[in-house]
């Protein structure tokens, strides 16, 4: 297994970076695996095997998992492998178990019965795990995009973590996963305008909620958003709408190349309308500030009505450490490459 990209800055004083894994994992039901964008989806037993054993290989430095497309068959295998360490979200997998035992009508069915529970709960194929005993996730939500052309109710996700452990007394992290259609251009714009508008919902909705301090609040958008870096105008707007940087750009410092995430050298590589060559399409984006319309608030019940406009500092983050992991051909665990990503707040 080949360690690409392993970027270090050991400086990062008394607060601790949080380790996260991040992985369009490629599980998705046999009925889609007949569409084209999923042809080349098999072989899952084996690859929810692998992905979880590579959790557990890291699990020393990775205290998130931060999976897209995790609904389909085999799915129980990983909450059979991470549940007891992971605090999963959703909890799912064979009605919540995580036993493979065959005698249980529910595992033993999972590759019937589990992606229709996702599939009913509108998951969208999102799930992120916070280390038990590192992590403590206060808070979930999740919201289907309005229009998708995928069967997966594609959406976003939303885990509010205490991780006062690694940045100190009372820090937060609103850390939200998603994953874009893989093609229809117009329906990324409108699913990305949909991402910035539920950021800023739970965001004010959790600060009355909980009395939480936001500018000790980091604010992470991750997953696979199906559009290349390259594309240096659909990226632009992407950061534009949300307000945000590319925590791998900013680290790196070489504009918008390198890093693919998506690989033509990958064996389980789908060349699609949009995507035909390797590309970078999974990202962290870190949310420093919004402004936001004060009206808003008003409907949240928030009692200050002295601006009409509004404007939210939160922790700033940086990415102390960035690690693209690739298997060998044949050997993957999914059609993406896994990113190990140490991230903490900016001093």
């Amino acid at each position: 297994m080949r360690k690409e990209n392993a970027l270090r800055d050991d400086h990062f004083g008394s607060m601790k970076p949080i380790g996260m894994m991040s992985l369009n994992c490629y599980l998705v039901p046999a009925l889609f695996s007949k569409k084209k964008v999923n042809s080349t989806c098999r072989n899952q037993k084996e690859r929810s095997i692998l992905i979880s054993d590579f959790a557990l290989e890291r699990k020393k430095e990775v205290s998130l998992l931060i999976f897209q497309e995790m609904w389909g068959t085999d799915v129980n295998q990983v909450h059979s492998k991470l549940g007891g360490i992971f605090d999963l979200d959703p909890m799912l997998g064979s009605f919540g178990g995580t036993s493979l035992n065959p005698f249980n009508l529910f595992g033993y069915k999972s590759s019937l019965i589990d992606p229709l529970i996702f599939w009913f709960k509108k998951t969208g194929g999102l799930m992120i795990g916070s280390k038990k005993e590192d992590v403590n996730r206060l808070e979930s939500a999740r919201k289907t995009f309005t229009k998708s052309e995928s069967g997966s109710f594609k959406g976003i996700q939303m885990n509010l973590l205490d991780v006062s452990s690694f940045w100190g007394r009372d820090s937060h992290l609103f850390l939200f996963n998603t994953h874009l259609d893989p093609n229809h251009a117009e329906n990324k714009r409108d699913q990305i305008r949909e991402i910035r508008s539920f950021v800023e919902e739970q965001v004010l909705r959790l600060e009355k909620e909980r009395n939480l301090s936001l500018d000790k609040c980091g604010v992470l958008i991750t997953g696979d958003f199906n559009i290349p870096s390259t594309w240096k105008e659909e990226h632009k707007k992407i950061l534009d709408t949300l307000n945000a940087k590319d925590l791998y750009e900013e680290k790196e410092g070489k504009g918008l190349e390198g890093g693919e995430t998506y690989s033509s050298i990958n064996s389980y590589f789908t060349e699609l309308e949009e995507t035909t060559v390797s590309r970078r399409i999974d990202y962290f984006f870190s949310v420093d500030n919004l402004v936001v319309d004060n009206r808003k608030e008003i409907l949240l019940e928030r009692e200050t009505k002295e601006e009409e406009r509004r404007e939210i500092s939160f922790l700033k983050l940086r990415a102390n450490s960035w690690e693209i992991v690739k298997q060998e051909h044949g050997k993957e665990m999914s059609d993406h490459w896994a990113q190990i990503v140490h991230i903490l707040p900016q001093k």
